[in-house]
């Protein structure tokens, strides 16, 4: 069923999208989003177990990296102390209006129980899904639910054979990669239409 969609379109460090037009947020949900002021992003994922800058590790590493960071991490990834029902508490007695959390980050690990690829928490020993745990505990305190997606994804860049690197080719942008563009809509259809209502999504550039 599809859920009812309230969304805040966000493009991280840029207002543009690639074409130079402005996002096409609705002045009034901006309003709402300045309006609660405080909450909490959460930037996590497999690649939390070597401690280094989310996703960022594969720009220009070698083929090494990639193949151990691709296959091997996904197979160590056990978060045995995952308590979201305790994060969500913890942030509402604290006052926070909102969370956003990383769907996918630009690895291309997909937090979710997603269709479009195997690189994603299912396959791994947790094999839960982790957003739809997150959105759940959050929503349940009240807490409006965001969503952090970025258009850019290093694994697909690898599997392509296209470098991975920081928007450094124009296969990078989804507006010059088509596959990518598909590839990304299939995933945020599935992310928009599987966990009920979602309130603001973070699209971190390109949009």
């Amino acid at each position: 069923m599809k859920a009812r969609l309230s969304l805040v379109l966000i493009v991280c460090l840029s207002i543009l999208t690639a074409n130079g037009q402005q996002t096409a947020n609705k002045p009034s949900r901006e309003q709402w989003f300045m309006d609660m002021g405080f909450g909490m992003f959460i930037h996590w994922s497999m690649d939390s177990q070597v401690g280094a800058v989310i996703s960022h590790s594969m720009a220009g590493a070698s083929e090494d990296y990639l193949q151990r960071f691709i296959y091997d991490l996904p197979k160590s990834f056990n978060p045995r102390k995952f308590y979201p029902e305790d994060w969500a508490i913890l942030a509402r007695l604290a006052g926070m209006k909102y969370v956003v959390f990383t769907a996918k980050h630009h690895s291309g690990f997909c937090m979710w129980e997603t269709k479009t690829t195997d690189f994603n928490i299912m396959n791994t020993p947790f094999k839960r899904d982790i957003l739809k745990e997150i959105l759940e505990a959050f929503r349940k305190q009240g807490i409006a639910i965001g969503i952090y997606f970025s258009p850019e994804d290093f694994h697909f860049f690898h599997e392509k054979n296209i470098p991975i690197g920081r928007l450094q080719d124009p296969q990078h942008f989804p507006v010059n990669n088509k596959e990518l563009m598909a590839y990304d809509k299939a995933q945020i259809r599935e992310l928009l239409t599987s966990y009920g209502r979602i309130d603001l999504l973070f699209f971190r550039w390109p949009g």
